[in-house]
């Protein structure tokens, strides 16, 4: 008996099939069918459509759309809203010329972007907004410049403290002392609010250690 063959097989034979045989069922497993489910692509929500923050706007494989106001960006490039409002779909060729693609701005091939409009209709609710605009955030009411009051020159201001005889102490770097009481008084005063607030939290008892037997 040769030491090649055993049980009247060769070496190259394993389990009744050739290496050949074992090499090309492997790689035909390798390249299966390529025919798999799709990825769900695409827009989630038109144009004008109303979104929550966390909604899911648009997926996309590659920054095909970028994200616009009000709206993030995640890992795989999935855009979604950050704030209530409405989708738009818009370019931006001015901010295209700010971040140095002027030229495919003139051609009508800058960036694509994606946007959430706070407003439905009107002005405010046209993107991209102007590149000086206020800033517009839900939630938070905007005084009025009559609600703010009036706004008096700082030279009419120094001329009415000379006379009514306002003195105002120096300021001397140099004096610790009169620091230190500027800031204890504003400790006071910070304790003083806490204290009307309703004071710290207590602090949760620390458990006992069991006693050992």
């Amino acid at each position: 008996m040769r030491g090649g063959n055993v049980g009247g097989r060769s070496d190259g034979d394993v389990g009744g099939r050739s290496d050949g045989d074992v090499g090309g069922r492997s790689e035909r497993r390798a390249n299966g069918p390529t025919d798999s489910a799709g990825r769900r692509l695409g827009a989630k929500r038109g144009a004008n459509e109303y979104v929550t923050p966390g909604t899911i706007i648009f997926r996309q494989r590659g920054t095909k759309w970028f994200p616009g106001e009000n709206v993030g960006m995640g890992r795989d490039h999935t855009i979604f809203a950050l704030q209530p409002g409405w989708v738009r779909y818009y370019r931006d060729p001015a901010r295209d010329r700010r971040e140095g693609r002027a030229k495919l701005a003139e051609r009508g091939q800058g960036r694509r972007y994606i946007g959430v409009a706070l407003v439905k209709d009107g002005r405010e609710s046209v993107l991209p907004r102007p590149l000086n605009a206020a800033s517009n955030t839900p939630g938070k009411n905007v005084m009025s410049a009559k609600e703010l009051g009036q706004w008096e020159p700082m030279a009419e201001l120094v001329q009415r403290a000379e006379q009514n005889q306002v003195k105002v102490r120096p300021f001397d770097r140099r004096d610790r002392w009169y620091a230190w009481r500027l800031r204890s008084k504003k400790i006071e005063a910070h304790r003083m609010l806490r204290a009307a607030a309703g004071g710290k939290k207590k602090a949760k008892a620390k458990a006992r250690p069991k006693a050992r037997k």
